[in-house]
């Protein structure tokens, strides 16, 4: 509501820039919420051609995105694809400020759109939003080595996951250039594996290398970290499913079958979240 007020005093003040205002303001208090945006909307007379300027503020959010807020992601889309070029340089601004692979997907096609001003400023956020990514681990392990220093173990722990969480946020947002990406994994399986070094009975990090290892396909090394989970917890039922993940990959159809095959119906029900189907390891084919 306040971005409405603030631009109906603007259409007042400033005629046409300000009718703008009204526009955009309208339409930022449809995509942002106030609670995860500070921004300020002022008009630049010395710039015409990018009169209305975004400020935004850091943003920072770890929930999940809801239905409601992908929902922004076909209205910023439609922006981009119109013939409005101050809706599109503003978007960018809100574009630029937080990374992830729909903001980068969208700041990549802006790259070739026909408006030479969009094309740049397209392309510096880019650069902005990784050059944001790799100072933040460069700051990140130079707290790792501080509190190594100070034989802080837990903070150790927390930052190597938050490290690991940066390079999972580089990797997924679309920034690596494909050539890359098997570096900046190996970097963040490395912090998992530095969370064992310092906490051998980190569950956390187990999970983690297990978990990616099978995504990988890279059924050698799961398993190797899944035999050194049961050398710490008996969780059967998990560790079952990791098993049968492994085999499946390889290929190992009747082990599966023995392996899932005593498993209660009430299990699988319980822990959908593992294996949302049992068909899979049921199929003759």
């Amino acid at each position: 509501m306040k971005w409405v007020i603030s631009g109906l005093v603007f259409g007042i003040i400033l005629g046409y820039y300000g009718i703008f205002g009204v526009l955009l303001s309208f339409i930022l208090s449809l995509f942002t919420k106030d609670d995860r945006v500070q921004g300020l909307v002022h008009v630049d007379l010395d710039m015409p051609e990018v009169s209305l300027d975004v400020k935004i503020s850091k943003i920072k959010y770890h929930e999940k995105r809801t239905l409601e807020q992908q929902m922004d992601i076909v209205s910023y889309s439609r922006v981009m694809s119109s013939d409005d070029t101050h809706l599109k340089i503003n978007l960018i601004s809100i574009l630029s400020a937080h990374v992830n692979h729909h903001n980068v997907d969208l700041l990549k096609n802006a790259i070739y759109d026909s408006n030479e001003s969009v094309r740049i400023l397209a392309s510096t956020a880019l650069q902005k939003l990784e050059d944001d990514l790799l100072l933040s681990i460069i700051e990140q392990k130079k707290l790792i080595d501080e509190k190594s220093s100070l034989k802080d173990v837990e903070a150790v722990e927390e930052l190597y996951f938050s490290l690991a969480d940066t390079y999972d946020l580089y990797l997924s947002s679309g920034l690596v250039e494909v050539d890359s990406r098997g570096f900046f994994l190996e970097r963040m399986l490395d912090c998992y594996i530095k969370v064992i070094e310092v906490n051998p009975k980190n569950k956390r990090s187990y999970e983690q290398l297990i978990d990616t290892y099978i995504e990988q396909r890279e059924t050698d090394k799961a398993s190797k970290y899944l035999n050194l989970y049961k050398d710490h917890w008996d969780d059967l039922l998990v560790i079952k499913f990791w098993r049968a993940k492994i085999l499946f990959i390889e290929k190992n159809f009747e082990e599966v079958k023995k392996l899932m095959k005593d498993i209660p119906e009430n299990d699988l029900k319980k822990h959908k979240n593992l294996f949302l189907s049992k068909t899979w390891w049921d199929s003759d084919e």
